[in-house]
């Protein structure tokens, strides 16, 4: 190998620098899907719920 590819290959401390900033910009976008995930599966949870209690009520009245 020559000289050239050599230095071609080689990692700087701002390469190194510029991989974790990108990695911490990932892990934020992450937390932030993650979150808004969460958000709409407790929606989604509580509107489960409720549909299940309006069809309890109404098969309860139903059979009065």
């Amino acid at each position: 190998m020559s000289e050239e590819s050599n230095d071609s290959m080689t990692t700087t401390k701002a390469d190194v620098q510029l991989m974790r900033n990108e990695f911490a910009l990932m892990r934020k976008d992450m937390h932030s899907a993650f979150t808004e995930l969460k958000r709409q599966l407790v929606w989604y949870m509580l509107a489960f719920a409720l549909a299940q209690v309006v069809l309890e009520v109404g098969l309860i009245h139903a059979l009065r």
